[in-house]
């Protein structure tokens, strides 16, 4: 059995497991969008969410088509699936522009050396900085009055969520290009500190988008109410008939009493003329085909058994009235 000299080296440790010392500030961002993500993933805030941007929605259309929404008496799944309208196109847009950032930084600095990086990232921080007061200033405009922005709202929001992530960015830039102090926690991760600067960082810019896509919702609901009324003429012509005297004296609608040869049904009331816009909550939401958006008037008649729709082509020549 051989012994080891006495003067012999011992044999290094292994390092493979041992963790290295983690800068706060790297590793704090993920830590806090992670806490963020806990907050509004669960089910329950984003139902919530797809329900108040349904909600806008519904409320901006009909508000065009001079119409109180509530007396649609929109159901929760109406809501839910009318958001779709105002929530798909900024999803797309902010998973794509997120996809091509990441792709870009990874395929830039990964060729870039550590003196290359510090260069970028010197010029980075102060140019960081004033765009990012640029934003939150146009943030503040927007949010004190709509000139702004008047036919794009939702920039307001935009300008608060990226203004905020500017100065983040510009700060953590700004310690490592030009060598400050570094604070390092060694097994304990991240500082408090860290975590909760992009904590409250992620928090903004969730506020900034939820601004955003609120007033891109409203927006895209008032630009379906004008398309409706745009397409009118194109719509199915409606004859609706009534047991009962609905009193429908608008312009554009004419209406029949059938006395002598009433419908085999019973239908004794014929109003012709009108286009049927949507259907909820046992109410047909009718318009006049003449129908505009100056002085036209909105019918909200409630559905029951007593009545009957008729549809045919549009400027179809109207069958005879009894």
């Amino acid at each position: 059995m051989t012994k080891r000299l006495s003067g012999a080296p011992r044999p290094s440790r292994s390092v493979a497991g041992a963790r290295r010392p983690v800068p706060a500030n790297e590793s704090a961002a993920p830590v806090a969008l992670r806490l963020v993500a806990s907050v509004i993933a669960p089910t329950t805030v984003l139902t919530a969410l797809l329900f108040y941007y349904g909600r806008l929605h519904a409320q901006s259309l009909t508000r065009q088509l001079r119409v109180q929404f509530t007396v649609l008496d929109f159901s929760f799944q109406d809501y839910v699936v009318r958001s779709a309208d105002g929530l798909f196109t900024p999803l797309v847009a902010v998973a794509v522009v997120g996809l091509v950032c990441l792709w870009v930084a990874r395929s830039i600095t990964a060729r870039w050396t550590p003196t290359q990086r510090r260069t970028v990232l010197r010029v980075w921080a102060p140019t960081a900085s004033v765009l990012g007061l640029a934003l939150l200033a146009a943030a503040w405009i927007a949010g004190s009055s709509r000139d702004l922005f008047r036919d794009r709202p939702e920039f307001g929001g935009l300008c608060l969520a990226l203004g905020v992530l500017c100065l983040s960015t510009a700060g953590s830039a700004a310690r490592r290009g030009f060598g400050r102090p570094r604070e390092r926690t060694g097994e304990a991760g991240p500082a408090v500190g860290a975590i909760a600067k992009w904590t409250l960082a992620f928090l903004l810019v969730s506020a900034g988008l939820f601004w955003a896509v609120n007033d891109y919702a409203a927006r895209v609901g008032t630009a379906r109410g004008m398309e409706v009324a745009a397409r009118l003429p194109t719509e199915p012509d409606v004859v609706l008939y009534s047991d009962k005297n609905l009193n429908l004296q608008v312009p554009g609608a004419r209406s029949t009493f059938c006395a002598a040869v009433p419908d085999p049904a019973g239908f004794r009331y014929r109003y012709e003329g009108l286009k049927l816009v949507l259907q909820s909550g046992g109410q047909y939401l009718l318009l006049p085909a003449t129908w505009n958006q100056i002085d036209g008037v909105s019918l909200v008649v409630p559905r029951g058994s007593g009545m009957r729709l008729e549809f045919s082509a549009p400027g179809r020549p109207p069958l005879p009235s009894c």
